[in-house]
Order: C-alpha cells, then sequence, then structure tokens
C-alpha cells in the first residue's frame, strides 16, 4: 500500500513564511516611516496643540522640498481635516491650491503663531508669514478637534483664511 502525500503542510509552512516575511516587511516599513516622520517633524496626533499643529505645518511649507519635492505639502495634507481633504485633494490639487491662494508660505523666510484663540472643539489661530521676497502675510487657521478618521482626538485644518494688510512689507 502507497502513502499518500498530504499537500497539506506544505502550504501551511509556506503560508507561515509568507506571513512571517510580511511582518518583517511591515516592521521595516513602519520603522522606515517613523524615521522619515522624526526627521520631517511631528505627524498629527491627539497630543499636539492648535498651535503646535500650525507650526508643524508652517514648517514644513518653509521648507517644502526637503527631503523630495513637496514633501512639505503632503505633510500638510496630513494635517487637514477629512472635510479638508475631501474637499481640496488630491495631493496634486491640494499642493496648487496651496501655490495659487497661499504662496506666501512656501519657501517662507520665518512664521510665527501671533495669538490662539480655542472654544471647545474648535480653534483659532493666528499667524504671521514672512514671504521669500519679504512680504508679510497673516493667516488664520481654523482647526477642529474631533473623532477623525485614523486621528480621533487630533487638531487638524478645516481653513485657513488670508487676513494680510495690503501693503505690509519688511525690509529685505
Amino acid at each position: 500500500m502507497s502513502a499518500r502525500h498530504d499537500p497539506e503542510p506544505r502550504r501551511v509552512s509556506r503560508l507561515t513564511a509568507m506571513i512571517r516575511n510580511g511582518v518583517a516587511l511591515a516592521a521595516l516599513l513602519l520603522c522606515a516611516c517613523a524615521q522619515g516622520q522624526a526627521d520631517a517633524g511631528p505627524a498629527p496626533g491627539p497630543e499636539l496643540s492648535p498651535a503646535e499643529v500650525v507650526q508643524a505645518q508652517l514648517d514644513a511649507l518653509a521648507d517644502n522640498d526637503t527631503p523630495t519635492e513637496d514633501a512639505g505639502m503632503a505633510r500638510v495634507f496630513a494635517f487637514a481635516s477629512p472635510g479638508n481633504r475631501a474637499q481640496t485633494g488630491p495631493l496634486a490639487r491640494f499642493a496648487a491650491m496651496i501655490r495659487g491662494g497661499y504662496g506666501a508660505m512656501v519657501n517662507n523666510r520665518g512664521a510665527s503663531i501671533e495669538d490662539v484663540a480655542i472654544d471647545g472643539d474648535q480653534a483659532l489661530v493666528a499667524t504671521r508669514v514672512v514671504a521669500a521676497d519679504g512680504r508679510v502675510f497673516t493667516y488664520v487657521f481654523i482647526l477642529a478637534r474631533g473623532p477623525h478618521e485614523g486621528c480621533a482626538g487630533c487638531w487638524m485644518t478645516d481653513g485657513v483664511v488670508d487676513k494680510t494688510t495690503p501693503g505690509k512689507e519688511i525690509a529685505t
């Protein structure tokens, strides 16, 4: 009587190996992502205050193309609320909108938080941005904290209003 070969153990061991390799790859990618985020600045998280959220975005745009082209835009898009992303995304469209309406923030010389007003789960963050050409701009970031998908309790940007006084400049 011949023994019948049962292919099941081979399939299980092959599947186990694939899972192990997948887990190892996932761990490697998570480490790489965490390292990239550490180098680029903070990622959205519930521990960040409204001022920290806005400063992270201003810093990302100040050095927009580091480490890759439009890396700053991608970081800012990560801080956009789900509703904001739905209206302004995908990333290429979002980047074009930033360049068109808020270009002073891109590769700015400096930016600071001027005032923060928090009312429950809503916040307004007034900023001062010195554009690459020396002009001064004032923007107000509108943030909301909520049960955002993927980031519960995070402050995220719903919009930005340009409150710049025309003709305001600093010495270059």
